[in-house]
């Protein structure tokens, strides 16, 4: 993965050509506010949210959820999304 600085203003009127960029070319942004970093951002390949949704939750009733299921729910509950969900 790439890193590039760029300042707020250039995320601000080129935000839409730079997620389209950092998508295609795997490239992480870091914007800058008075020579500090201030946010980055990262692409997402895929659909990060496949392994959190549970359709079975949506369809079966309590009684029909079996074991297994339960576990996977249980173990999703306790992973974090990101690394800021663990604060």
């Amino acid at each position: 993965m790439t890193t590039k600085l760029i300042s707020l203003g250039e995320y601000r009127s080129n935000l839409s050509s730079l997620w389209k960029e950092a998508k295609t070319k795997n490239i992480r942004y870091v914007v800058m506010v008075r020579s500090q970093p201030v946010f980055e951002v990262n692409p997402i390949h895929g659909n990060v949210f496949d392994d959190d949704f549970v359709p079975e939750l949506v369809q079966l009733p309590d009684d029909q959820v079996t074991p297994e299921l339960r576990k996977k729910i249980e173990a999703s509950m306790k992973k974090p999304i990101t690394s800021f969900h663990n604060l």
